[in-house]
């Protein structure tokens, strides 16, 4: 089972406008590395680091998906 903690970097959201979203991915309470993050509104894409931290560019209502070899894929909306 994967955890995902997301921190958003600012108080509000625009329509217009995409922050970065910060977060971490962890799995029986241990960082895990190499998730791929795809924002499948934007196409943008990153990949969680060794502390199992990603950043990547949102904005309100995107979908962010969460996939890996090992793990279930999962998508979550901002």
């Amino acid at each position: 089972m994967i955890i995902i903690f997301i921190f958003i970097t600012t108080n509000s959201f625009s329509q217009e406008k995409s922050v970065t979203i910060s977060g971490a991915i962890y799995s029986s309470n241990k960082p895990v590395n190499d998730i791929h993050v795809v924002n499948l509104n934007n196409r943008f894409v990153t990949i969680s680091s060794t502390e199992g931290t990603f950043e990547i560019l949102a904005k309100e209502d995107d979908v962010l998906l969460f996939s890996s070899i090992q793990y279930e894929n999962k998508k979550i909306t901002i």
